[in-house]
């Protein structure tokens, strides 16, 4: 959450010539509701099925740039479904950048995760809980960097592969 998967992901697929696919917004367009009110009114495992669902359809597809959830990687069925499709990189950055980029206003209430939370302090724990998990894919760290320079390093990377 805020290492710039949306930004990075959306131009390395027009560089690619690929499309574009921001999990989260693709269950919002299926369901018919954002993702705070699926969380509201269905519940995170209501959530964590149509994100499931959404994993498959979106391994049968080629020629995709995905920005995931922060937790679909987490699981070891989506990571799995993903990573024997194509080549999954984890974008990070450091608490302070991560709490810069997600104090503004807009960037809490379009993440339900964050409504009524201490920010750093949040920030902090998933850094420490989701971590170990994220550190079996390749690291792309976004601390002070553009988009266009991280999608610079993730084809340099895609590249020697």
């Amino acid at each position: 959450m805020g290492s710039g998967k949306s930004s990075s992901g959306r131009l390395l697929a027009r560089k690619l010539g690929y499309e574009f696919i921001d999990s989260d917004t693709m269950i919002e367009m299926q369901q018919g509701l954002s993702v705070a009110d699926i969380f509201t009114k269905l519940g995170e495992p209501a959530f964590r099925q149509f994100e499931a669902a959404a994993t498959v359809e979106l391994a049968q597809r080629e020629g995709l740039v995905i920005a995931t959830g922060g937790k679909l990687m987490l699981d070891a069925k989506n990571a799995a479904i993903l990573e024997a499709t194509g080549k999954v990189f984890c974008l990070t950055a450091t608490a302070d950048e991560l709490f810069k980029r997600l104090s503004s206003k807009t960037a809490r209430q379009r993440r339900p995760l964050l409504q009524g939370v201490d920010l750093k302090q949040y920030v902090n724990q998933l850094l420490e809980e989701r971590g170990p998990a994220y550190q079996k894919y390749q690291q792309i760290d976004t601390t002070g960097k553009k988009p266009h320079q991280v999608v610079t390093q993730i084809l340099k990377i895609w590249q020697t592969r």
